[in-house]
């Protein structure tokens, strides 16, 4: 027994090898030839894709007369008030409310993108910078209230007025 042992004790990693393949084959094998066939002609026919028509909205549907999401962006500053509707989505930010309405050529403005939980600062809207000198920023008001949140983190609904008033800062 023990020369046996001597002599395959230099194949010991390949009989191991072998030990685990061996059942795991015949365990393949036998799933395999008792494995359900897939006959085509069990399958349900594939389905004709719908006309165009059909995908297309009525002019009638509520869907289609639905009114948009809208809100609206005012800046208030020295040279002015412009108002400026914007379509929203339903997580909408008055910072989205500011790029849209800076793509729509409607307004300039300067962000300072600070990430996370700070988001965006102002640093100038249309031209008009903020002035540490004469403490004159830019602040956000939602619907008429002085928002206690930076613009990225302003919630904006359906109907909401996000405004930029360019004033000077109060002592607290």
């Amino acid at each position: 027994m023990n020369a046996f042992l001597k002599r395959i004790a230099p194949h010991n990693s390949e009989l191991i090898a072998l030990a685990i393949l061996a059942p795991l084959a015949l365990v393949l094998g036998a799933l395999l030839i008792h494995w359900p066939a897939i006959n085509p002609a069990n399958l349900p026919p594939p389905t004709a894709a719908p006309p165009a028509s059909a995908l297309s909205t009525p002019a009638s549907s509520p869907a289609a007369t639905a009114p948009a999401a809208i809100a609206t962006l005012v800046v208030e500053s020295p040279s002015g008030v412009v108002q400026v509707p914007v379509t929203i989505s339903d997580h909408a930010t008055a910072a989205d409310l500011l790029a849209a309405a800076q793509t729509q050529g409607q307004i300039t403005a300067v962000t300072k993108d600070f990430g996370g939980e700070l988001g965006i600062f102002v640093e100038e809207i249309n031209g008009v910078a903020n002035d540490p000198k004469s403490e004159t920023y830019w602040f956000l008001y939602v619907n008429g209230v002085k928002s206690p949140l930076g613009a990225s983190s302003a919630a904006v609904r359906t109907g909401d007025v996000a405004t930029w008033r360019y004033e000077k800062e109060e002592p607290q």
